[in-house]
């Protein structure tokens, strides 16, 4: 297998396609970059980290992610507004209990890249 020079990879201007040496298409990067922007900002928050970090195991109520992560319930509950309104996460109501789990295989991917580049041991 040959290696391309970097001029041969990268194209400039609106040349196409633009795949760098990670695969990654520039171009497709650059027609979703507002949308990739807008996902992260709404992860750019610690206790959504978290949140999103708890419900990768699984569905969990209020209670049990208020005392997990260890913030007030009406804190917690603005935080799963926002995740919800966005489609991040997904709720469900039995009885009196509301029941949170992911509904972003994105969002689930993304904990995982999180959690491989900063919380695991080297």
């Amino acid at each position: 297998m040959t290696t391309a020079s970097l001029s041969d990879q990268v194209k400039w201007a609106d040349e196409s396609p633009r795949v760098g040496f990670t695969g990654i298409d520039v171009h497709a990067m650059m027609a979703k970059a507002s949308q990739v922007s807008h996902f992260l900002s709404i992860m750019a928050n610690p206790h959504r980290i978290m949140i999103l970090c708890h419900l990768t195991y699984g569905e969990f109520t209020v209670n049990e992610l208020e005392a997990k992560i260890k913030i007030r319930q009406s804190h917690l509950s603005q935080q799963l507004k926002i995740l919800r309104a966005e489609g991040v996460v997904k709720c469900r109501r039995v009885s009196r209990s509301i029941y949170y789990s992911l509904d972003s295989d994105a969002a689930h991917q993304l904990v995982k890249v999180i959690y491989k580049n900063f919380c695991q041991q080297s």
